[in-house]
Formats: structure tokens, C-alpha cells, sequence
């Protein structure tokens, strides 16, 4: 007697119905798809493979409006500098020491800091500064004095729209602080501020991020030419299942 070789299909029989069952893991069941989230990964791949001649141009067109836009918007440069405050007494000076002391209850580095940022300071320095650079680069020009924690080392951030003045304005904040002892009496004679690194000169813009930009368009781009490519299917669907109503109702 021969043995029957097993086939692709193996048939099971439930009562009096009879259930086939492929062996491929991701065939349906009873006409039910074993899992659905694969069925629905697929067929939304399909989608998008159907209607790529409309999801490549969208994509690409939206893209290029982004660089387009970008591409307008004018280049942002940052300078920074640093300076540093530290005690400056002969050691046999006694009475130099104790005046020292005396001024050590003051907040030294939090007070040059509020000199920098004060509009007599930062006045002047945009003064000297217009002097080589037209209104259009310094409009909305930034200046940033902040202190490192635990350190007397003060950073001067300057932005404009000109890498040299960007230098050059934060470089005149120092200059004109240094200049300004009055304003500080024996603070500046026994702390005085001392640069520590000069203004930097920047080679590339810190804004707009092109390379962030073109890649959050290129993704917002791509998601909505899938969603028009998806109601476009769904739109074809529909007009589809009501021709086949009316013509079914015609017969």
C-alpha cells in the first residue's frame, strides 16, 4: 500500500464544515487574517507603491519649497568671549589685603556681570560698533552675559548678522567695561577683569539649522503625500463600490 505524500493544504474536518488551512504563516483563516497588523502593513505599502508617481512629486516638491524658504532667511552669526575675575594685591601690602576682605562680602562676579549687561555698556559698544556696520546687520542684534557656576569666568555671547560684527561687539563690551572704573570704585582696583579668550570669529551661521530644516520638511513632505495618496485610493474605492450598485440596480 503507498503512502499519499502530504500536500500544501492539510484538511481538517469541524462537524460538517470543512476549514482548510495553508501552511504559509501569514495566509487567512477561514477567509480571517491571522494577523492583521501585518495584513494592514502591507496593503498600506501597496497603497504607497500604487500611487508613487504622486508621492515622489509631492515629496520633492514640498522639499524644495523648504530650501526655497530657507534659503531666504538671513544667516545668524554668534561670537563668544570670556573673561575672568580674580583678586590682584601684593602680598606685602597688609592694608591692600584687608581692603580685599573688606570688599569680599560684595557679589564680585555677579556685579560684572550686571555691568556688562547694563545699557551704558551695551550702548556704547553698539555705538562704536555702527560705526563700520549698517543698521540691516545689526538689527536685531543679541547680546548674552552670563556667569559659569562655581567659577569667577564671565561669557559674553553676542549674534548679528555679520560674523566680523558679531566679533568686533562683543570684543567692545569688554573694552568698554575694562574702561569703566568709576562705576565700580574698589572692585575694579582689587578684582579687576582680565580677558581670558577674545571674541571668536565665527565661520558658519548657528541659524537657520539647514540641514535640521530640510529634513523635518522632507518627512512632513513625504507624510502628506501618503495621505493624499491614501484618500485618493479611498476615494477610487468608493467611486468603484457605487458604480457597481448602480449598474447591479440597472439590471
Amino acid at each position: 500500500m503507498s503512502e499519499e505524500k502530504p500536500t500544501a493544504m492539510s484538511e481538517f474536518e469541524l462537524g460538517s464544515s470543512d476549514v482548510q488551512y495553508s501552511t504559509h504563516p501569514l495566509s487567512p483563516v477561514d477567509g480571517i487574517s491571522r494577523y492583521p497588523i501585518y495584513t494592514d502593513i502591507l496593503s498600506s505599502i501597496g497603497t504607497i507603491l500604487r500611487y508613487f508617481w504622486l508621492v515622489i512629486p509631492i515629496t520633492l516638491l514640498g522639499t524644495a519649497l523648504v530650501y526655497y524658504f530657507l534659503d531666504q532667511q538671513p544667516r545668524i552669526y554668534e561670537s563668544t568671549a570670556t573673561v575672568v575675575i580674580y583678586p590682584q594685591i601684593n602680598p606685602g601690602d597688609e592694608d591692600a589685603i584687608l581692603r580685599v576682605v573688606d570688599t569680599m562680602g560684595y557679589n564680585v562676579v555677579g556685579t560684572y556681570v550686571q555691568l556688562l549687561r547694563s545699557q551704558t555698556i551695551t550702548s556704547d559698544a553698539f555705538d562704536t560698533v555702527a560705526a563700520d556696520y549698517s543698521e540691516d546687520i545689526l538689527d536685531d542684534a543679541v547680546i548674552e552675559i552670563s556667569a559659569i557656576d562655581n567659577s569667577s569666568i564671565v561669557v559674553i555671547t553676542t549674534r548679528t548678522y555679520d560674523p566680523q560684527a558679531s566679533k568686533d561687539l562683543a570684543d567692545n563690551i569688554i573694552q568698554r567695561t575694562m574702561r569703566s572704573n568709576a562705576l565700580l570704585g574698589p572692585l575694579s582696583e582689587f578684582y579687576p577683569l582680565q580677558i581670558l579668550d577674545e571674541g571668536s570669529l565665527p565661520k558658519d551661521p548657528v541659524a537657520p539649522n539647514s540641514t535640521l530644516g530640510l529634513l523635518i520638511g522632507f518627512v512632513a513632505s513625504a507624510g502628506l503625500a501618503i495621505a493624499v495618496a491614501f484618500m485618493v485610493d479611498v476615494y477610487r474605492q468608493a467611486s468603484s463600490a457605487d458604480g457597481i450598485i448602480v449598474t447591479s440596480r440597472s439590471k
